[in-house]
C-alpha cells in the first residue's frame, strides 16, 4: 500500500469520526437545553405550589 493512499484515508477516517463527534455534541446539547427548559418549568411549578401553600396557611392561621 502506498503511503499517501494510506495517509488519505487515515485523515479521511479522521475527518469522518469529527462529523460524528460534532453531531453528537449538537445532540447532547439539544438535551441539556431540552432539560434545562424542564428544570425551569418545575421550578416554576414548585414556587407557584409554594405560594398556594403558604396562602392557604395565612388563611388558615388568619381564621383562628
Amino acid at each position: 500500500m502506498d503511503i499517501q493512499v494510506f495517509v488519505a484515508d487515515f485523515l479521511n477516517e479522521i475527518n469522518n469520526i469529527k462529523v460524528w463527534i460534532f453531531d453528537k455534541e449538537e445532540y447532547l446539547l439539544g438535551i441539556a437545553k431540552q432539560l434545562t427548559r424542564i428544570l425551569s418549568d418545575w421550578d416554576d411549578d414548585t414556587d407557584k405550589m409554594i405560594a398556594e401553600l403558604h396562602e392557604a396557611r395565612d388563611r388558615h392561621v388568619s381564621d383562628k
